[in-house]
């Protein structure tokens, strides 16, 4: 992607490589004041072959130089250069040219050199408002393979100032700067964006970048494709698996997963109680692929829809409550934080923070167990309370007495874990009495 802007003359100028092939494209070629044409020179180097060209069903050897009309391709040093559409505005050349070196470095030789040069190029003309060019370029191609290339293979989708792209559909690669905001081939940007797409019956590979790096923020790129679920992103890419933009805003959709997973959701869902949902998916039928399919523009077959249950708790603890009083939820002498339904003498929130079961009646056991480095206190905590941001503080006293109460400084090690709990320990000083106490805070 380049912006050319120089001595009068500006244009939009893309480069594509897809294998051993390159497709340049060029749009808004403007010089409104250019008296002397405006090229676009393909190559220009020493004469090293013959330069063979055809127009239409004539192939013709370059003598000297030629302006022909209807140009398909020119052959030069096992070089093609193919246009996707016949151009009548191409100059050939192949004669000899004199100059020398010290034109060239003021401390090189000044005797004249004379030596074959060929030359292509794309006159524009003078004065020039919105010009465009496409070509392509194929190296290590005999000039007898010329016929045979599939320069169709490489579809122009668009060349003007808000998208240059190419597909190659032998590799099914889709190739795409975005000068601005817009879409093509299936891919949407909101910002400048250069984009690279994959695509075969199994996977998709989507790659982008900002190569004016002057983009602030984020980039959103749309893909009008179904997904089944994602494999791999980049650090700093952030996906979310959408329905057809004419559906529900609340029906933002995730692939389905063995864990609770998480995703930002459209504003208007927000607006409800602000924050992200928690997406249950569960899927209705199996599809023939072994793949959920539920994405955007997907098959309208309503028993391939998933069932898209919305909670919208706003905390760890919120869903805990919701996971363990179902329908008494919402009474808060049940499920409150400060509600005790098992009646244990544990709260809810403790109980929440230490990992139990607020309907059976238990108390957290903590064990004080004597090692070679001391005494050790451990306790049971849930990862979803540290989660959370719930302190959990251990304090030590020798004596009982009211502001004898030290928080522990030693460091925390994790012993072991659960899908769901943590077990940790802390060392706890002897003490000067020949006794120690050990308590365990739990604040939110």
């Amino acid at each position: 992607m380049f912006n050319y802007n120089r001595l009068g003359v500006s244009a939009k100028k893309s480069w594509f490589f897809s294998g051993d092939v390159m497709i340049a494209l060029g749009t808004a070629i403007n010089a409104p004041t250019a008296t002397n044409p405006v090229l676009t020179t393909l190559n220009q180097s020493l004469l090293k072959s013959d330069v063979i060209y055809r127009t239409g069903a004539a192939t013709t050897t370059l003598t000297g130089t030629a302006s022909p009309s209807a140009l398909e391709w020119v052959h030069h040093d096992g070089t093609g250069y193919f246009f996707p559409d016949t151009v009548s505005n191409a100059s050939i050349s192949g004669v000899d040219q004199t100059g020398s070196w010290q034109s060239v470095n003021t401390g090189q030789s000044a005797a004249p050199v004379t030596l074959g040069v060929f030359s292509l190029h794309l006159n524009h003309g003078t004065a020039v408002s919105g010009g465009t060019y496409a070509y392509i370029v194929a190296p290590g191609i005999d000039a007898g393979a010329m016929d045979a290339f599939a320069a169709s293979d490489y579809q122009i989708l668009r060349n003007d100032e808000t998208v240059q792209a190419v597909k190659d559909t032998t590799s099914n690669k889709t190739f795409a700067n975005f000068l601005a905001p817009g879409t093509v081939g299936g891919l949407t940007s909101d910002s400048k964006a250069s984009v690279l797409l994959k695509q075969d019956e199994n996977f998709i590979d989507l790659a982008i970048s900002d190569p004016t790096q002057a983009n602030t923020g984020h980039i959103v790129l749309e893909l009008a494709s179904p997904v089944a679920g994602l494999i791999h992103a980049d650090t700093g890419i952030t996906w979310n698996n959408r329905p057809h933009p004419a559906a529900s805003a609340a029906s933002t959709w995730l692939p389905v997963l063995s864990t609770r997973t998480r995703s930002d959701v459209l504003s208007a869902v927000l607006t409800r109680s602000g924050g992200p949902l928690d997406f249950n998916v569960t899927t209705m039928a199996p599809t023939f692929d072994g793949f959920v399919h539920y994405a955007s523009r997907e098959n309208p077959d309503p028993t391939l829809h998933p069932t898209l249950e919305l909670v919208l708790p706003r905390s760890e603890m919120e869903i805990w409550r919701i996971e363990r009083f179902g329908t008494q939820t919402g009474n808060p002498t049940v499920s409150g934080h400060d509600a005790d339904p098992d009646a244990d003498g544990e709260t809810n929130f403790y109980e929440f923070a230490t990992g139990q079961n607020p309907l059976a009646a238990s108390r957290i056991t903590p064990a004080m167990v004597r090692s070679a480095a001391g005494m050790e206190f451990s306790y049971t905590r849930s990862k979803a309370a540290v989660a959370e941001g719930v302190a959990f503080i251990v304090e030590w006293s020798d004596t009982l007495a009211e502001g004898s109460w030290s928080t522990l400084t030693s460091e925390e090690i994790r012993v072991s874990e659960t899908r769901l709990t943590e077990t940790c320990k802390e060392l706890v000083p002897s003490g000067d009495t020949g006794s120690v106490f050990v308590r365990l805070r739990v604040v939110r």
